[in-house]
């Protein structure tokens, strides 16, 4: 499992990719590639589940 502050760097720098369902959620509610680094710099666990894959 990737760490907290690896998951922000890549999202930070643009290291990720969609799914198709995820793409087309993207369009429909209008969150851009920006506001994904963007929300990687505050990223935070709410809730964790470390038995669940």
């Amino acid at each position: 499992m990737k760490s907290l502050p690896e998951i922000r760097r890549q999202l930070q720098e643009g290291y990720f990719e969609f799914t198709r369902h995820a793409f087309k959620r993207s369009i429909e509610r209008n969150i851009s590639e920006k506001d994904i680094r963007e929300i990687g710099k505050n990223l935070t666990i709410i809730e964790h589940y470390p038995n669940d894959k």
